[in-house]
């Protein structure tokens, strides 16, 4: 059994607490947050968990095995240190860090300290993303060629990050989860046109080996919500729909191919093809669920996460990076990232 503590009971930990309460290898012991009136609500929904407003008290409780923090970005670096340096086991939602080097330090200590360290990169663990994966690893789309993602709404703008730092670790993950590859650089667009301090609108791409190009728009100011991404292929095309409930893939069996005269005498030709499209079933599982399952077999095994620090880190850098290039008026920035 697993002993946890989630600290954060705004949005996402009552969330957390929730799946765990299903796992049967997992118990939450102690919620803390610095809000009276959230720990109020994590007692009355799960009366069983201790609630506390003192993080101190959770990370020195010797019975807990592993602390998940859902906590704003900007506080994640400093809880999730000081729980690594209990001996604490961690789940700690995106970004991992507002820095590409808080983030090393935090995988780091994670691995000399043989702790699992996992990011909360929740696509990953969604039906719809790995059937994707399965898909292209096997050959059946083909060699991609490009990605295209839009993820946007009509939502309250935040003071404490931009919306590269809120929503880019989405389709950075995803982009990098599905390619298989790291980015070599990124050029990005962006503007701030309601708050004078965060940008809350961007546009970009991100150039992966093979000059493969995945590119994003990420928006606070959008007339209705969009949560998708296009993956076009040699043999395949593939748009996965997060907000359809019922269709979120869509593969079509179109593309150009190249038919050419075996008498030599004419160019060979461009042939548009515009086969089926159907609607594939997928693993319909919550995945947050899968999530903090992966989460809790990883603690008990000690094997690497999906989502592990090091890939944490990664996403990390390269928001860092798309940061740079935006506040450059759009200049491309290579990205490097340090060895394991």
């Amino acid at each position: 059994m697993i002993s946890l503590g989630v600290v954060g009971c705004g949005y996402w930990g009552p969330n957390l607490v929730r799946n765990f309460t299903e796992i049967k290898d997992a118990r939450v012991l102690m919620a803390s947050d610095l809000r009276q009136e959230r720990l109020d609500f994590i007692k009355k929904r799960f009366p069983w968990i201790n609630v506390t407003t003192d993080y101190d008290e959770m990370v020195n409780n010797s019975e807990i095995d592993a602390i998940c923090i859902a906590t704003h970005a900007a506080s994640h670096f400093e809880l999730a240190k000081k729980a690594l340096e209990n001996g604490k086991h961690l789940l700690i939602e995106k970004p991992m860090a507002m820095s590409a080097q808080e983030a090393w330090e935090l995988y780091q200590t994670a691995k000399e300290r043989n702790l699992v360290i996992m990011v909360g990169h929740i696509l990953l663990y969604s039906g719809p993303v790995e059937y994707i994966r399965e898909q292209i690893a096997t050959g059946n789309v083909g060699d991609i060629f490009y990605m295209d993602s839009a993820r946007v709404n009509l939502q309250p703008f935040r003071t404490d990050v931009n919306v590269l730092w809120d929503l880019a670790p989405h389709d950075i993950s995803l982009a990098m989860f599905l390619m298989g590859k790291d980015p070599v650089s990124t050029i990005v667009f962006g503007e701030s046109y309601v708050s004078e301090s965060q940008e809350n609108i961007a546009f970009g791409v991100l150039i992966f080996p093979g000059n493969v190009v995945s590119h994003f728009h990420l928006s606070w100011l959008a007339p209705m919500k969009m949560r998708q991404t296009t993956i076009v292929g040699s043999k395949k095309m593939i748009v996965y729909d997060d907000v359809d409930s019922i269709n979120k893939i869509k593969i079509y069996d179109k593309g150009i191919d190249l038919a050419s005269d075996p008498s030599g005498l004419t160019e060979r030709q461009l042939i548009l093809r515009r086969g089926d499209m159907y609607c594939p079933k997928v693993d319909e599982r919550e995945p947050l669920y899968k999530e903090v399952q992966h989460f809790i077999d990883c603690v008990r095994t000690g094997q690497q996460p999906r989502s592990n620090g090091y890939e944490g880190y990664k996403v990390v850098k390269v928001v860092e990076s798309m940061v740079k290039s935006m506040r450059s008026g759009g200049k491309e920035v290579e990205i490097s990232f340090n060895s394991l």
